[in-house]
């Protein structure tokens, strides 16, 4: 069950389309559409399991994803001053705050606040990697 949703939550939100900002959203659509593949991954972290490296259509997600932010760095529209590997756990953590958000009010059906803060998420990840030339 771990490993399913794991691998499930990672093919979903692989780095596969050109923009990185659309790769936050992603991740802030599936925490919020799936919480428990946040949940199983949490649970078995506090737990001390050791996860995995997921496979996305047989390739390792992280690999791809660093793949794809060393591209994106290669081509101008991620600052090169970013470590791939800190980049993406910081946007990772990005796309999840309102998912492991304390606040009261982090859980909503509200279709507005919804989409603010997906917007949110997409233009902070905007902002992080905007390259300073």
């Amino acid at each position: 069950m771990l490993a399913t949703d794991s691998a499930e939550f990672f093919r979903a939100i692989s780095l596969r389309r050109r923009t990185v900002p659309d790769f936050v959203g992603d991740v802030y659509d599936l925490a919020r559409d799936h919480p428990e593949h946040l949940r199983m991954i949490t649970w078995a972290r506090l737990e001390g399991f050791a996860l995995e490296e997921p496979l996305a259509d047989g390739e390792p997600v992280f690999a791809g994803t660093i793949a794809a932010i060393e591209a994106a760095q290669a081509a101008g529209h991620v600052d090169r001053a970013w470590e791939p590997a800190d980049l993406i756990a910081l946007l990772l953590g990005i796309g999840m705050a309102w998912a492991s958000s304390p606040h009261p009010d982090s859980l909503t059906d509200d279709p507005a606040v919804i989409a603010r803060r997906r917007a949110a998420a997409v233009e902070a990840a905007t902002r992080i990697i905007a390259t300073h030339g």
